[in-house]
C-alpha cells in the first residue's frame, strides 16, 4: 500500500486534497512519527539526518513486519471502522473502554504490537527482505530497529493521546522515569525522541527542563543537551512545514457530501494547541522568535481552511432520521466539542471573529432541521456547544412557551395583588 499522506514529500505523491487522511492501520501506527520522517535520498545524503531521521522508505518494510500474524489485526479493523460513531456496538461504549473512542484505542493497540515486535530479533531473511524493499544495508537498519523499538515502547509519552485543546501535564516522576529510559537506550534514540516529545501534546514547560535535566545525568551531556536544543530550535520550521502543506491541501477544497464526519484530520486539535504552546513558549523566553511568529502565521491560515471545510461538509451530510443509538450520538457530540475546541484554538492563533460566522451557521442549521434523529432538546444542546447566541432562539423561546412554570412559581392571588401594588407605585416603571 502507499505511504500515508504524512510521509509524502512530492505533490505527485499527495493524495487527493478533499479526500484527506487515511484511517488505517499503517496511517495509525507511523503517523505520530512524521516529524522524523524524511526521503531516503535525503537521509543518504546529511550525515546529521542520517543520524536522527527514520528514512520514509522503511515504513512500508515495517509494516509488512508489524502486521505479519497479527491476532488483533480483525479488532483494529473493527475499531477503525466504528471511528465515526455509526458502527458501534449496541453495548454502551462507556461501560468498555475500548469503544469510547475507538480510533484512540486502535492506535495504542498497534503501538503496543510495534514494541513487542521490535523486542525481538529480526530474523536474517526478513533483514535482507528489508534491505531490499527500502534500498538500505542491513547494518544501517539493525542500527535504526532498537531505537524504533524504545518511541514505541515510551507511546504513552512519545505520541500524542485524546483530543483536549490544552496541552498535557505529565507527572514529573513518571516523565524522569520515561526520559531516563530513553536516554539510557543510546544518543540515537534520545535524539530521536526530542523531537517527538515536543510535537506530541506535552506542556513545553515541563517536559523540555525535565529533558535538559536528564541529559544532564550522562557522560555524553553536551551532546544529549544538545539534541534538547536542536529539537527545540527545529520543531519550528517542522511544523511550519506540515502547516504550509495542508493549507495548500485545503486551498480551494470544496466540501461533497459525506455519510458521517471524517476520523481523522489533517491537523487534530491537539497539534495546534502544540503550536500554539509553542509559539507563547517562545515569545514568554524570547527564544527562536522569528520562527515561531512565522508558525503562528502559517498555522492560523492552516486552521482556518480546515475549520471552515469541516463546517461546510457538516452541513451536507444526511443525519439519519431515526433515533440515534447511545453511540452515535457520543460520537456526534466528541465531533461538535472538536469544532468548537478547533474554533477557540484558531481563534488564539488568529482572531476569534474569523470562526464564530461558520459555528452560528452549522448551530442554526442544526436547530432548523426538523429531520434530525434528535429530540429538540438535543439538537438545542448541539446548538449551545457549538456557538454562543447573542440571545435566545425563536425555537428556545417556543419551547419554553408551552412549558408550564414550577409549581412555586405560579401566581397566586396573594402573588397577583402584592405585583399590581407594586406595579402602583410612584416612581416604579413597568
Amino acid at each position: 500500500m502507499p505511504l500515508p499522506v504524512f510521509f509524502s514529500q512530492s505533490p505527485d505523491a499527495d493524495m487527493p486534497e478533499v479526500a484527506g487522511p487515511g484511517t488505517t492501520p499503517s496511517d495509525l501506527l507511523f503517523r505520530p512519527l512524521w516529524p522524523l520522517v524524511i526521503p531516503t535520498v535525503q537521509w543518504r545524503g546529511s550525515r546529521k539526518d542520517a543520524t536522527s531521521r527514520i528514512p520514509d522508505t522503511l515504513l512500508e518494510p515495517l509494516r509488512i513486519w508489524f502486521f505479519d500474524c497479527y491476532p488483533d489485526a480483525d479488532l483494529v479493523m473493527r475499531l477503525i471502522g466504528s471511528g465515526d460513531g455509526s458502527a458501534l456496538p449496541a453495548r454502551d461504549p462507556l461501560e468498555e473502554p475500548e469503544w469510547a473512542d475507538p480510533v484512540q484505542r486502535a492506535s495504542e493497540l498497534l503501538w503496543v504490537r510495534a514494541a513487542a515486535v521490535l523486542s525481538r530479533p529480526v530474523p536474517p531473511l526478513v533483514l535482507d527482505e528489508m534491505a531490499e524493499t527500502s534500498g538500505l544495508r542491513t547494518t544501517e537498519i539493525i542500527g535504526l530497529l532498537p531505537s524504533l523499538a524504545v518511541l514505541f515502547a515510551e507511546a504513552s509519552l512519545l505520541f500524542p493521546h485524546g483530543s483536549s485543546p490544552v496541552p498535557a501535564v505529565v507527572s514529573r516522576s513518571d516523565l524522569l522515569a520515561t526520559l531516563t529510559r530513553i536516554a539510557g537506550a543510546g544518543l540515537t534514540a534520545w535524539t530521536f525522541a526530542m523531537p517527538l516529545l515536543l510535537a506530541a501534546r506535552n506542556e513545553i514547560d515541563n517536559v523540555l527542563p525535565a529533558a535538559r535535566a536528564i541529559a544532564l545525568t550522562f557522560a555524553e551531556k553536551g551532546r544529549y543537551v544538545a539534541a534538547c536544543d536542536e529539537a527545540l530550535a527545529e520543531i519550528f520550521p517542522l511544523f511550519e512545514a506540515r502547516c504550509a502543506k495542508v493549507a495548500r491541501q485545503l486551498q480551494g477544497a470544496k466540501a461533497v457530501a459525506r455519510d458521517g464526519r471524517r476520523v481523522a484530520l489533517w491537523l487534530s486539535v491537539p497539534d495546534f494547541a502544540t503550536i500554539l504552546s509553542l509559539v507563547r513558549f517562545a515569545t514568554r523566553c524570547s527564544v527562536h522568535v522569528v520562527p515561531a511568529m512565522q508558525l503562528q502565521a502559517t498555522a492560523a491560515r492552516a486552521c482556518r481552511a480546515q475549520s471552515d471545510l469541516l463546517v461546510a461538509e457538516d452541513m451536507l451530510i444526511h443525519w439519519p432520521r431515526a433515533s440515534w443509538s447511545d453511540s452515535l450520538m457520543i460520537a456526534f457530540e466528541r465531533g461538535n466539542l472538536r469544532l468548537r475546541n478547533l474554533a477557540s484554538i484558531g481563534g488564539a492563533l488568529s482572531h476569534p471573529s474569523d470562526y464564530r460566522p461558520g459555528l452560528e451557521r452549522l448551530a442554526t442549521y442544526v436547530l432548523e432541521d426538523m429531520h434530525l434523529g434528535l429530540s429538540l432538546v438535543e439538537r438545542m444542546r448541539t446548538a449551545e456547544s457549538l456557538a454562543d447566541f447573542p440571545k435566545p432562539s425563536a425555537l428556545l423561546d417556543d419551547y419554553l412557551a408551552m412549558l408550564p412554570p414550577p409549581a412555586d412559581e405560579r401566581p397566586t392571588v396573594r402573588r397577583r395583588r402584592r405585583d399590581v401594588a407594586w406595579d402602583t407605585q410612584p416612581g416604579h416603571k413597568v
